[in-house]
Order: structure tokens, then sequence, then C-alpha cells
């Protein structure tokens, strides 16, 4: 890949980490208050605060495990393997990076992977890529 392609990568692969950051905090902010007992007017109903608090905190989850991916390409990006894959070492097609910059294996690989996962019963969705 050349060097124009993978500095605008590192851009919006940098820019993604501070968005994710970003909403981590707010997200983070919403536990806190909930758990507080002061939450916001739009979580009114305790049933429904109980609610938001579990999906806040599954986003919030998510959220870090997506920032520790983008962690994983910015190094990849320092250290000249981004773009290739971890399995097989064949380069990552351009389509998929476009749609997810931090994936760590080709499109057959990651089928390959899920296949995997499905037949030992452990496939759940993830941002792994």
């Amino acid at each position: 890949m050349e060097e124009r392609s993978l500095e605008r990568f590192r851009v919006r692969l940098t820019r993604l980490r501070r968005d994710l950051v970003q909403h981590h905090s707010r997200s983070t902010s919403g536990v806190q208050e909930l758990r507080a007992g002061a939450p916001g007017p739009e979580y009114e109903e305790g049933a429904q605060a109980g609610y938001l608090e579990s999906l806040l905190t599954r986003l919030s989850e998510s959220q870090r495990e997506e920032v520790r991916l983008v962690d994983e390409a910015l190094e990849r990006l320092d250290a000249g393997t981004f773009g290739w894959c971890r399995e097989c070492a064949g380069e990552i097609e351009r389509e998929r990076l476009d749609a997810l910059p931090f994936a760590r294996l080709c499109a057959e690989c990651a089928e390959d992977a899920d296949r995997a996962k499905a037949q030992r019963g452990t496939f759940a969705p993830t941002l792994a890529p």
C-alpha cells in the first residue's frame, strides 16, 4: 500500500479513536448518573433505568474493545504491517479496510474464522475483524 494511503488510514484511525473515547466517556457518565440515582429526565421509570444501565454498560465495553482494535491498527501502521492479514500474510482487500479500518484478517480468513467459531458453538457477533 502506498504511503499516502497509509497516512489517510492513520488520520482516519486517529479520528475514530478520539470519537470512541468521547462516546465512551459520555456513556460512562450516563451509567454513573443511573447508579447515583440522579438520572436525567429521559430515564424516568425505574425499569427503564435498569435496562438503560445495562445497555450503556455493554456499549461501554464494546467501545473499549473497539478502541483496543484501533490502537492495534495504529501499532501495525507504525510497524509497517498494516493491511496484511495476520493469518495468511496476504494483502487485506482495500474495500475491507475502507469498511473496517482496523481489520486484522482478509475477508477469506475472517470468514474461515467465523465458520470455525460457529462449528465450535462459540460464534457471537463481535467487533473482531
